[in-house]
């Protein structure tokens, strides 16, 4: 049978399509581990400001999800009839439902129920699940009407992973979206979500290397890359990182991956633009603009972060020289500079000041901080 795979982004957009039309269509993301699955529908639920309720199923027993049982007592029978409750005349057994999942039942929404790693969890804990994407209903508990269930596996069919057989008449309940791995869309939502400018020029010169198992113990993925990032901007500059930051990246990215990244970092050093030539002369020094546009063009994203952040250590207030260097930034460096000096003095006296500043601020809202300084 042919299964279409989508790219993280197309996904999200299926999603949409499909929460807005089709709300009790329950869905179900089939991908490997760390490719976004997650963060797609976290994505979507932000996106619609609604709630977001996850249950993660490894290790989970029936009674977990189901609840625990609690047998009624002749007393409860009894107090049953003196309140006037209608009812069988005989104790009941009920499910006391953990507290998480109280929600879904006590709301109408909208929201979205997530259950993670869904081949993972025991056969058993399917059951109750396939009550509620089956007629809305677990036991006697309605789900809220606004409500949209999603889920997410890994492949079945790739041996890396230990994962439980799912019944067929479990699986055809769900519609299937196989999830595949796209450098383009998750360099521009890691562009979006300000990623150190290292783990952007890497992966632009090296395309394949966003998902690949590089040991049985160490594979590159969309995560990985995110704690590669959150790493390199624990430093407090480039230089730092060129000192300090080589063993720290090689264990979260591997050995070879981790030289490389160093040596780009190293390549593209310049020694030729200092950072007071930017804060003195950037706005009368044509040869010192051709040269960063140039840098810009050849994608040296690394020195001229560095150049950035060397930048925004020295300089005392925005003024032409600064606010020209910043147009002449990629965005995604632009955006770095602009962030850390939010609260540096602007003066705006000087018309050309002016308008060099309106030219920023539409820069700036191309990429979405309209209002960064």
């Amino acid at each position: 049978m042919e299964e279409l795979e989508l790219t993280p982004t197309q996904a999200k957009k299926a999603i949409q399509f499909f929460f807005k039309h089709m709300p009790h269509q329950p869905i179900l993301l089939c991908g490997p581990s760390g490719i976004g699955k997650t963060e797609i529908t976290r994505q979507v639920v932000s996106e619609n400001r609604w709630e977001y309720l996850d249950i993660r199923l490894a290790g989970m027993l029936p009674e977990d999800l189901r609840g625990y049982p609690k047998a009624e007592t002749w007393t409860d029978v009894a107090a049953r009839r003196s309140l006037g409750v209608q009812g069988v005349s005989r104790p009941q057994i009920e499910f006391v439902l953990v507290d998480k999942l109280t929600r879904v039942f006590e709301s109408e929404g909208p929201g979205v129920l997530d259950f993670e790693e869904l081949n993972r969890a025991h056969p058993d804990v399917h059951q109750p699940i396939f009550q509620l994407i089956g007629d809305r209903t677990m036991d006697s508990r309605v789900m809220g009407d606004q409500w949209r269930i999603i889920a997410s596996i890994n492949p079945d069919d790739d041996s890396s992973y230990m994962v439980n057989a799912m019944d067929m008449a479990f699986v055809r309940r769900w519609l299937f979206i196989r999830v595949k791995s796209d450098v383009e869309s998750w360099l521009e939502y890691a562009q979006k979500e300000r990623y150190h400018p290292m783990v952007l020029e890497y992966l632009r010169a090296n395309p394949s290397m966003l998902y690949k198992s590089l040991t049985p113990n160490l594979t590159l993925m969309p995560a990985v890359w995110e704690r590669a990032s959150k790493l390199l901007y624990s430093f407090s500059n480039m230089q730092e990182i060129k000192t300090k930051g080589l063993i720290p990246l090689q264990l979260v990215v591997g050995v070879s991956v981790g030289h490389e990244m160093m040596e780009m970092l190293f390549k593209s050093d310049c020694p030729t633009i200092s950072p007071m030539d930017v804060i003195r002369e950037y706005s009368k020094n044509e040869k010192l603009r051709l040269l960063v546009l140039e840098k810009a063009e050849a994608g040296h994203m690394c020195e001229l972060a560095r150049l950035a952040d060397a930048v925004s250590i020295l300089m005392e207030k925005w003024d032409m020289n600064i606010v020209l260097f910043a147009l002449d930034l990629p965005n995604d460096t632009c955006q770095m500079l602009i962030s850390r000096l939010r609260s540096s003095e602007v003066d705006i006296s000087d018309p050309k000041m002016e308008e060099a500043l309106a030219k920023l601020y539409i820069k700036i809202g191309d990429f979405g901080l309209e209002t960064a300084i």
